[in-house]
């Protein structure tokens, strides 16, 4: 009887340590995922950030075009306009010397 307490105590000792292996082993598996996650989630902000640089970049280029176009004939075509009414006062058709002004 005696051996067979100390077999019975040693295998229960055995699934024990194996329960415990078990255990320890689940922990650095999920410890593992964790990281590796974190990992890919780092990827994927370093990409993101680099994206955003990049499009910061693509819509100050776009500002930037937009406002030299702007300041090219649209933007002056009200001063064009009125430089072409003033000639228009100033010499009328089929007179390039005599107008309004001219005239008064």
């Amino acid at each position: 009887m005696q051996v067979r307490r100390e077999t019975e105590a040693k295998f229960e000792q055995e699934v024990l340590v194996l329960k415990k292996d078990a255990e320890t082993e689940k922990r650095l598996a999920d410890l593992h995922v964790r990281t590796l996650e974190e990992a890919r989630q780092a990827a994927q902000i370093v990409a993101l950030e680099k994206q955003l640089v990049e499009a910061k970049q693509q819509v100050q280029d776009i500002a930037v075009k937009a406002i030299e176009g702007a300041s090219g004939s649209k933007a002056l075509s009200p001063v064009n306009h009125q430089y072409e009414i003033n000639d228009v006062v100033r010499y009328p058709r089929g007179s390039k010397t005599i107008g309004i002004e001219a005239a008064a």
